[in-house]
């Protein structure tokens, strides 16, 4: 069992929230099919949660290592590259890249569903307009 969340790239590659929900409000079948042409679906996958037993009790690097483990080749699937201790590097090549921000997640802590926790935050770069 993953975590992970569906996701419409634009033309860059970035998740964007306009174009999921192009795809969202559309139920009549033909426009579906053009949209999954136009704008197709892929699955960002965060964590994992369950790998033939529980492992939401692991601290996240050994979970990470599950998940950099398992067989995700696919050209819609993709996992968000992972820079330990590389908070600003990993913020500033975000912001170079077009994205709001990173999620940071402290190395040692548990999956905890369905709580907010200290230790995941989200880091917004600063717009210096």
């Amino acid at each position: 069992m993953l975590d992970g969340e569906i996701v419409a790239p634009d033309h860059a590659g970035r998740p964007s929230v306009q174009r999921l929900q192009q795809r969202m409000s559309l139920h009549h079948p033909r426009a579906v099919a053009h949209i999954m042409v136009e704008h197709p679906a892929h699955l960002m996958i965060f964590d994992v949660l369950f790998l033939w037993k529980p492992v939401l009790h692991q601290p996240y690097t050994a979970r990470r290592a599950l998940l950099d483990d398992l067989p995700l080749k696919h050209e819609r699937i993709a996992v968000p590259a992972n820079w330990p201790a590389m908070g600003a590097e990993a913020l500033a090549q975000a912001l170079q890249e077009g994205y709001d921000g990173v999620i940071a997640k402290r190395l040692g802590s548990p999956y905890l569903p369905g709580r907010r926790s200290r230790d995941w935050i989200k880091i917004k770069g600063i717009s210096r307009a």
